[in-house]
Order: C-alpha cells, then structure tokens, then sequence
C-alpha cells in the first residue's frame, strides 16, 4: 500500500448506528494522525525490515549495524533517514503497522448495509489480513512482549494502548448497538481469536480454505456478539 492510499477516507454505504460510525471516525482520525507522504520508498523498507528483525530476535537484539546488513546499507545510511536511531524507527515501524491494518478495516467493511453486515465484514477483513499479512502478527508480537520486558519508551507504549483500544472499539461498537452484555470484553475476546489465527487454522493457501477460515471465524464472531 503506498501512503497516499491511507489518506482516503471510506463513506461506509449503510444505515450504521451512532456508537459505529463513531468507532469510525475515530479510527480515521488515528489513522490521519501521521503524514506517511512525508515517508520515502527507502525510510518505509527500514521500517518493514526492522519490524521483522525484532519480531524474530528481539527488540534488544537489534542494533544499526545489524539492521543495516539486513538492508544492505551503512548504520549511517540509517541515521541520515531516522536521526533518533533505533527508538524513533520502531515507533514509526508500529505506527505504520498499525495505519495499515486500521485503513484495512475500514476498507473491508465500507459495503455493510447494516451493523450484522458490519460486524462480519470486520472479522472477515481481520481474520484475512492476519492469514496473508505476516507483518501484523508481528506487531503483535512486539506489543505482546513489551507487557513483559517493558522495553519500550513509556510515551510509545501509551499511544500503542491507545490503538489498541481504537481497534477494539470497532468490534464493542458493533455489540453495543446490537444490545449486547460486556460486549468491550467480548470483543477483545474476539481479536485475540482472530489474531491467534495461526494457531487454530492451518492454512494451505489456496482461496478454498481461507474462504472456509473466514467462515469459521465469522461464525464464532457471531454467536459471541449477535444476540
């Protein structure tokens, strides 16, 4: 996706309810926060492979001189890109990461006529991100070890809750509308499923057992959150 594709905004077709197009708007608005035009081809491959970098050793594992073997390019090279080195290049690595995923969801779910069509196109768009978007696994993974190693600058942890208290809206927004219980809890309840895809569904890669993935995964989505 290049970065001037994040900036369009999607006018969602159906009659949505107030607490969804909310969750919206909002998601667009954490979305808009970063000017990604301002990003060269060059500064967002040093994002991507960073991200990856840290996801397989370790974010204290990865120095400039490393990262810089991986992209064929002198630490200095880096530096001339991201003069705040190694901590300004994994906030921005999350927050692209995140953009993506975010502008992804409002994409998938710009059709719904209503908050069920709503609710399914958004798991169905998670659910098939996760399966094909190895990246944003990885972010997951980052996120979920800083909770334990606490390695990231305390300001980037805040906004990293944050988005993910954006992202979840999106899902309790829908289950509010619908009337249901506790439906912040289960909504995180929800994306840990989908984002723990891998680890139920054995994907083979062919379009007849993703499509079969998606189902399942909708299907559980709905007993938790229809009524």
């Amino acid at each position: 996706m290049t970065p001037e594709a994040l900036a369009i905004q999607f006018e969602h077709a159906g009659d949505l309810p107030a607490p969804v197009r909310a969750a919206i708007a909002e998601m667009e608005k954490a979305i808009a926060r970063q000017d990604w035009t301002l990003f060269s081809t060059k500064k967002l491959e040093i994002l991507k492979v960073f991200l990856r970098v840290a996801a397989a050793q370790g974010y204290a594992a990865v120095t400039m001189r490393g990262l810089g073997a991986e992209l064929n390019l002198k630490a200095p090279s880096i530096y001339s890109h991201f003069p705040g080195g190694k901590e300004e290049i994994i906030a921005h690595s999350l927050r692209w990461q995140g953009a993506l995923f975010g502008h992804a969801m409002l994409e998938a779910t710009k059709d719904a006529q209503d908050v069920r069509g709503f609710l399914d196109a958004l798991v169905r768009g998670h659910c098939g991100m996760n399966l094909q978007n190895r990246e944003n696994n990885l972010w997951d993974m980052i996120v979920a070890a800083d909770r334990v190693g606490r390695f990231l600058p305390e300001e980037l942890r805040s906004e990293m809750t944050d988005w993910l208290r954006i992202c979840t809206r999106l899902y309790s927004s829908a289950g509010e509308a619908l009337g249901v219980a506790e439906a912040g809890l289960k909504a995180r309840q929800m994306m840990v499923m989908i984002d723990g895809v891998h680890s139920w569904a054995d994907w083979d890669g062919s379009d007849a057992q993703r499509a079969a993935i998606l189902d399942q995964a909708a299907a559980f989505c709905r007993t938790m959150m229809i009524p």
